[in-house]
């Protein structure tokens, strides 16, 4: 999950160096599209994120029938993810 987490965050990295340097390559090209498309792969970002934390947690709170396990994995993996 860090893996995925950790690509993303990277993904939403290079999609602004993208739209940098589409500026630069085709000036006469309207970046409003990219815009747009960066935008919405933002904003979906962090709700895709939210379910994935969700789902983990409540995956290993059934499999290790435990609360701490769950909240421990979560506050790693933001941690990692805020870093």
């Amino acid at each position: 999950m860090e893996l995925v987490v950790a690509y993303l965050t990277r993904c939403c990295f290079y999609a602004n160096i993208c739209n940098a340097t589409q500026a630069l390559l085709f000036p006469n090209r309207s970046n409003r599209a990219m815009q747009r498309l960066t935008t919405a792969a933002t904003a979906s970002f962090m709700g895709a994120f939210g379910i994935v934390l969700t789902l983990s947690f409540v995956l290993l709170a059934v499999a290790f029938r435990s609360l701490v396990v769950p909240l421990k994995a979560i506050v790693l993996n933001l941690a990692q993810f805020l870093r």
